[in-house]
């Protein structure tokens, strides 16, 4: 029976962007921002330390860094996140001489063309019908504006 390949994490070098990474995520700059930030820049940082964290951190340029953002592109909210992320990563690497250059000048973000999406009338009928207790939630988040999404980010008392 042939053996599966195993997935291989590639080694951090100290002469890799990767190592610049995790300097930023092990630093005061980091721990200082609140516990929300550090969630989802860290998930950013890390997707960033797989697809371009094995650039050397002076040949980590601002196209690399594009590239990355372009492969985000059909997620508005992350790739903004990566970019304000990337751009902190930039700020303290370059007074510490970790990079040669800012690797996210000039980089730039697609954005959203939509916006918030209300309720549709379907949807808070399949909600108020089936939902139980919580279709008076559905009733009064459908009536002032509240996004489906909020809805679900939601800690419950």
């Amino acid at each position: 029976m042939p053996l599966k390949p195993r997935f291989r994490v590639r080694k951090i070098t100290p002469e890799s962007y990767a190592s610049v990474i995790r300097a930023f995520l092990n630093s005061p700059n980091f721990s200082k921002n609140s516990p929300a930030t550090q969630y989802s820049w860290r998930h950013e940082l890390v997707l960033a330390e797989i697809h371009i964290g094995h650039f050397g951190n002076h040949e980590i340029r601002p196209a690399l860094v594009q590239a990355f953002l372009d492969g985000l592109a059909d997620f508005p909210g992350k790739q903004k996140v990566a970019l304000c992320a990337l751009r902190q990563v930039d700020k303290g690497a370059m007074v510490r001489d970790r990079l040669s250059m800012p690797a996210t000048y000039g980089c730039e973000v697609v954005g959203s063309d939509e916006g918030h999406i209300p309720w549709d009338d379907e949807q808070v009928a399949l909600g108020e019908k089936h939902a139980g207790e919580f279709s008076r939630v559905i009733t009064l988040a459908a009536n002032i504006g509240q996004r489906k999404s909020d809805l679900v980010r939601l800690c419950w008392n």
